[in-house]
């Protein structure tokens, strides 16, 4: 943030255990947007699926809690299914009433700026969604003692492919590897034993490694 002195950072904390809980907490994320000036562009909206959890890492045969197991599956799929539902639900809605009904103006005496009333948040439309799914290589090789993070990261890849076949008009980056990308966790993909059918998830060759080159001069300059 101090490269970015102008920029305002909102946080608001949500569990993602509790499902219940996640629609209070976004209410609760977008009552803190305040609405763009008059006259400024339309903001963009950009979801990020990030958060997750390992589970039990244990094999199957030594799972012995079933309420382990579904907190896991919650935390990594149910949870980022339904706040992808309310990120779709609400930028639909500001689109289209930036694309409806006329909003009601207002001009300054003297100015001529004219400006759109609203109400809160918002309510200008965006220029554009995007829903950006951050994956693992758990996805796409089975790992010992990872059965429940190796399901839970392939089924979060299928969800965000769903959603980008579902939504045209969305811009969703259905499988964004951190593993292909970090200079300490890069595996090649000779040793990856990966079936052709994955290997749309792996950026070119030449791309990897100008990622690691990046990657890690930005290590050495911090």
């Amino acid at each position: 943030m101090q490269a970015h002195p102008d920029v305002h950072v909102i946080t608001q904390a949500l569990d993602f255990a509790d499902v219940e809980a996640i629609e209070d907490g976004w209410k609760a994320a977008v009552a803190k947007i305040a609405a763009p000036a008059p006259g400024a562009p339309a903001p963009k909206a950009i979801l990020i699926n990030n958060a997750g959890s390992l589970g039990n890492v244990v094999p199957v045969r030594k799972m012995t809690s079933a309420a382990s197991v579904a907190c896991a599956v919650t935390t990594n799929i149910t949870a980022p299914l339904w706040l992808s539902s309310l990120f779709l639900r609400y930028t639909a809605e500001l689109e289209g009433d930036a694309a409806a009904a006329p909003a009601s103006t207002s001009t300054s005496a003297g100015s001529g700026v004219e400006s759109r009333s609203h109400t809160s948040g918002l309510e200008v439309g965006v220029r554009a969604s995007t829903i950006i799914n951050i994956s693992s290589l758990c996805a796409i090789k089975a790992f010992a003692t990872q059965s429940l993070y190796c399901t839970n990261k392939a089924a979060r890849d299928m969800l965000h492919a769903t959603i980008a076949a579902e939504e045209p008009s969305v811009r969703v980056a259905r499988s964004v590897c951190a593993t292909f990308t970090h200079p300490a966790c890069c595996v090649p993909p000779a040793t990856c034993h990966l079936p052709p059918a994955t290997q749309p998830h792996l950026p070119p060759a030449d791309s990897r490694a100008k990622l690691r080159a990046r990657a890690a001069r930005h290590a050495h300059a911090r």
